[in-house]
C-alpha cells in the first residue's frame, strides 16, 4: 500500500509488526513499484521481494525530489533485508581478508563466522539493527553499551567502531546472561567488518590478541 508521506525519503516507522517504508528509488519499468533502501545496498521492493544493489541497481532509478512516498512492508520483509546486508557485511569482511598478500584462497579466518545475529528494528525513523550487548563502557560519565561484532571489534552505541587495542580497557564483560540490547547503524556494521578483515589480513592467526577476553561464548 502507498502512502503519500511528509517525512524525508527513507524514513521509516514501524507497528504492529509492519514497517512504513519511506521510497528511495523507483523501478525503472513494468510496474514503476517503489524502492527503499533499507541497509546499504539492500533494497525492499514493494510487493515483498528484498534485492541487492549488485543484483537490482540497474532496474531502479532515484526518487525524484518532488516524489514523497511510502509502502508498508512485513516485519519478516525486513528481517530477510536485515539478514541479507548481514551476508554482504560478512562478504566485505572476508574480500579484505582474502585480498592480503600470500593469503591461502580456500582457508576461512578463525573465527571469521561467529558474527551474532541481529534484529530489524526501527529507532528514531531510521532503520536500525539490534544486537545483544557483550560488554559496557567504564570511562567516567553515562555508560554506553558496547557489541563485539566481530572478534576484536566493538561497536559502541551511538558512538562509531573501534578495536580492543584502542578500547579494551575501558570496557568490561556483562553478565552472562544479560539481554540488554544497543540499536546499531548499517555504517557500522560496515565498518566494523572492514576493520575486522583489515586486522585479519594484516595479523593472520593473531587476531584478536591473545589477551583479548571475549565476550560471546
Amino acid at each position: 500500500m502507498r502512502y503519500k508521506i511528509a517525512y524525508s525519503p527513507g524514513e521509516c516507522r514501524e507497528t504492529d509488526g509492519w514497517m512504513q517504508v519511506g521510497a528511495t528509488h523507483i523501478e525503472r519499468h513494468g510496474e514503476r513499484r517503489l524502492v527503499g533502501e533499507l541497509h546499504p545496498g539492500v533494497l525492499v521492493v514493494e510487493g515483498g521481494r528484498v534485492q541487492t544493489m549488485l543484483s537490482f541497481g540497474d532496474e531502479v532509478e532515484p526518487l525524484p525530489d518532488d516524489m514523497h512516498e511510502a509502502f508498508t512492508i512485513p516485519g519478516t520483509q525486513a528481517q530477510i533485508a536485515a539478514d541479507r546486508f548481514g551476508d554482504l557485511v560478512d562478504f566485505a569482511a572476508l574480500s579484505r581478508y582474502f585480498d592480503g598478500p600470500h593469503r591461502i584462497r580456500n582457508e576461512l579466518p578463525r573465527g571469521a563466522w561467529a558474527r551474532p545475529t541481529w534484529t530489524a528494528c526501527v529507532v528514531a525513523g531510521r532503520p536500525v539493527l539490534a544486537v545483544r550487548a557483550t560488554h559496557f563502557t567504564t570511562e567516567p560519565g553515562s555508560r554506553t553499551l558496547v557489541c563485539e561484532l566481530y572478534p576484536g571489534i566493538l561497536v559502541l552505541e551511538k558512538y562509531g567502531v573501534c578495536s580492543v587495542l584502542t578500547y579494551g580497557n575501558s570496557v568490561e564483560l556483562l553478565p552472562p546472561r544479560s539481554d540488554e540490547r544497543l540499536a546499531m547503524a548499517g555504517g557500522q556494521a560496515v565498518s566494523a567488518a572492514i576493520e575486522f578483515g583489515r586486522h585479519m589480513s594484516s595479523q593472520p592467526g593473531a587476531w584478536p590478541p591473545p589477551r583479548w577476553a571475549r565476550g560471546r561464548t
